[in-house]
């Protein structure tokens, strides 16, 4: 078994921007899950835990850092490639 990440992340930041306030969601997240690990995101409210889940599902995309599904970086995926990627090969329970 390949000791490769399925998904990693480095550095990730994600701030949600309404007119002239900026609110941090993530700051600096990096993480990687490999294949067969069961993984859980636990945290208070307002910690982040849905803005990392719909990064890593390609819904959204980070304001910095970057993504990585087996090794290819997920900013390089069209929103067409992402919605099959969502498709065939990524879910969340």
């Amino acid at each position: 078994m390949s000791n490769n990440p399925l998904i990693e992340t480095r550095d990730l930041v994600k701030t949600y921007v309404t007119e002239a306030i900026e609110t941090p969601a993530l700051r600096g997240v990096s993480v990687e899950l490999h294949k067969r690990e069961f993984t859980a995101v636990a945290g208070p409210s307002g910690s982040g835990k849905s803005t990392l889940l719909h990064l890593l599902g390609g819904l959204d995309r980070p304001t910095e850092g970057d993504i990585f599904l087996e090794g290819q970086p997920m900013s390089a995926l069209s929103k067409d490639q992402l919605a099959k990627l969502r498709l065939t090969s990524i879910g969340f329970v």
